[in-house]
């Protein structure tokens, strides 16, 4: 009988190595996409619970003030130094908001999957969680005559309806009719790219700013974007379903604050 030689050994232990090499990869071929739709749970999970943490500063706010929402901007002198949104001569809803917030880091208003780098410029705060432009956020100094100087919670007609934060991103395809086709413009050049997105606009908008300042809700999130609602539910939706291709009037539009 053939004795085996170290060779046999060798060879054996080889075709054994081979074929856990085989089967690690066939596992990890199987869990890759497992994972990463972990992740992207993960990373909307985080998302949701970020735009919680903001829906509660912003009602400590408006308790503190009448029943009027956080505005999209105001102008105070001197001006102050150290801001999330450094984008003269206004200070931002991000900023006003941050003495409500327990972690008042730029990271409450980012949503994880905002890419970190765009068009080459590595951001200095992402954002990536918007406010509701012209509807709800306002600028008292430069009233819109639809809104008045300030918005309160009491006069929004449908809050079960009307968006208050959302996912935002420019959008580099706004004719798009699709709203959940919009895709993120993530080359957008502009002097304050480095900190982020942090407003959509919506059709009422004045100067035509729909269509002009293309910052839009976005299913960011496996076809979904994640959005708080003015009573305070927040929920994942498609982008579509939120009524803002339709015009005023049409039984689908869901903006007519």
């Amino acid at each position: 009988m053939r004795q085996s030689t170290e060779f046999d050994r060798q060879a054996f232990t080889l075709v054994e190595l081979l074929v856990v090499i085989a089967i690690i990869a066939i596992l990890a071929a199987l869990l890759l996409p497992t994972l990463g739709r972990a992740k992207e749970r993960v990373q909307a999970t985080t998302c949701l619970s970020h735009m919680r943490q903001i829906f509660v500063a912003s009602t400590l706010y408006t308790d503190e003030n009448r029943d009027i929402l956080v505005p999209m901007a105001r102008l105070v002198s001197p001006y102050p130094v150290n801001l999330l949104v450094p984008y003269r001569p206004h200070v931002w809803w991000p900023d006003t908001l941050r003495p409500y917030l327990r972690n008042s880091t730029a990271a409450i208003y980012t949503c994880p999957c905002v890419p970190r780098t765009q068009a080459g410029i590595v951001m200095t705060n992402a954002f990536g969680i918007g406010m509701n432009f012209n509807e709800l956020g306002v600028f008292p100094e430069d009233v819109d005559p639809a809104t008045g100087p300030l918005v309160r919670v009491s006069s929004v007609k449908q809050p079960a309806d009307t968006v208050f934060f959302g996912d935002v991103a420019y959008v580099q395809n706004p004719f798009e009719p699709n709203p959940d086709q919009w895709l993120a413009d993530l080359d957008r050049q502009y002097t304050w790219q480095g900190f982020g997105v942090w407003l959509f606009v919506t059709p009422p908008a004045r100067n035509d700013q729909w269509n002009r300042n293309c910052t839009r809700v976005i299913n960011r999130h496996s076809g979904r974007a994640n959005c708080c609602f003015v009573d305070g539910h927040i929920e994942r939706t498609r982008t579509s379903t939120l009524g803002w291709q339709y015009p005023r009037g049409h039984p689908l539009a869901k903006w007519d604050r």
